[in-house]
């Protein structure tokens, strides 16, 4: 096979979409009959051996099928 044979995509890893409207986002995904987990905040250690405090960061994972 080579790099212009057409393939199909068996699965996607990470895909990453920044927002100021997170809630709005993940709405129209919702729209656009996709199922989404609850929203997970990140946590993150302020420094070694810390305990992890919430970040500005959070995700949802898409379920498909």
């Amino acid at each position: 096979m080579t790099m212009t044979e057409p393939r199909e995509i068996d699965h996607i890893d990470h895909a990453v979409l920044l927002t100021t409207d997170p809630d709005g986002l993940a709405a129209r995904y919702r729209e656009l009959g996709f199922t989404l987990s609850p929203r997970s905040v990140l946590l993150l250690a302020p420094e070694p051996g810390a305990v992890p405090i919430a970040s500005n960061t959070a995700n949802h994972r898409v379920l498909f099928g």
